[in-house]
């Protein structure tokens, strides 16, 4: 039987309500990185894991070895993460200054991609400790001695060639650091350690910080990030320690400090000073999609009356 030209275009309306169909259920595909989970980096034996966790459950941690593209192990000197709102993952290698990201290619291994050249930092131990977008997918980061020894700078980080641009020196004395975001507002958290034991807010636009309270302990390891659609603050401490912070509980410091665990457990072998989380992803609402889907059908079937009628 000799198919109609009305036939030929109702199946090319149901088709395209196929493929916006699976368009959308494909982008609401979670990422290869779990959203639940925070990750860090841990230098192990020749070669820096990824580590991976839940922070309900610290004891219990998983690894990706982590390589550059050319099959070598990567070695770099690493004290921070951070997730775009694509949910990229980025990191600063201080050894060389420059900056990375981490593309997933196994359950166990993971590459390396430098990005752009090194920087030219001065003094030679200036480091990069803290690392956070905002929603508005600017990279921030807090560097340690940067240009000036002894100084403490919030910076701005190209992610095309890891160029850095100097915003301003704080105004508040910091140790070894965290950089954390607000999900919901873009808004940065610094986390200090060693003789600084200090939370604070940090203008993104002049590096003027604020502090609003204090985790209680002074460990020189430290990493900050929120968990997503929340306003729990979680900070890594003496390499291993899993602190949460609660900027919520009304209390006159704006938060009370509790030690959840260990990351790895007890006798971990364990020592990072880097914290990441994902960006929550919204997914389509599934009414969405079929209201999609049924209006291109009815038009379809509205299409078809008229050639009917015709």
């Amino acid at each position: 039987m000799k198919t109609s030209s009305y036939q030929k275009k109702y199946g090319k309306i149901l088709l395209l309500s196929l493929t916006v169909l699976i368009s959308i259920l494909f982008l609401s595909v979670p990422p290869s990185f779990a959203t639940s989970n925070f990750y860090s980096l841990n230098p192990s034996l020749n070669t820096t894991r990824l580590i991976e966790f839940n922070p309900n459950d610290p004891s219990v941690v998983s690894f990706m070895d982590l390589y550059l593209p050319d099959g070598s192990e990567y070695t770099g000197n690493n004290s921070a993460l951070a997730f775009n709102p694509d949910n990229e993952l980025f990191g600063w290698d201080s050894t060389i200054g420059q900056l990375y990201n981490i593309t997933s290619t196994s359950t166990t291994t993971a590459e390396v991609n430098y990005i752009g050249n090194p920087v030219s930092f001065s003094p030679r131990n200036s480091t990069i400790t803290g690392l956070a977008f905002d929603n508005t997918d600017t990279l921030y980061g807090i560097a340690l001695n940067y240009l000036i020894p002894g100084a403490k700078a919030l910076i701005s980080i190209n992610t095309n060639d890891s160029s850095v641009n100097l915003i301003d020196y704080l105004d508040e004395e910091i140790g070894n650091n965290g950089l954390a975001v607000d999900f919901n507002t873009g808004n940065l958290y610094l986390v200090s350690g060693n003789a600084y034991d200090k939370v604070m807010t940090i203008d993104k636009t002049t590096g003027d910080a604020t502090v609003i309270g204090q985790l209680g302990t002074t460990a020189p390891s430290v990493g900050a990030e929120f968990l997503p659609g929340t306003m729990t603050l979680y900070s890594v401490r003496n390499g291993n320690e899993l602190w949460s912070y609660d900027l919520n509980d009304g209390s006159s410091t704006y938060g009370i400090s509790s030690f959840i665990g260990q990351i790895g457990g007890p006798g971990s072998f364990v020592n990072t000073a880097s914290l990441a989380a994902q960006w929550p992803v919204v997914p389509e609402p599934i009414s969405s999609i079929l209201f999609i889907t049924g209006g291109a059908v009815m038009a379809g079937k509205r299409y078809l009356r008229k050639k009917r009628k015709t």
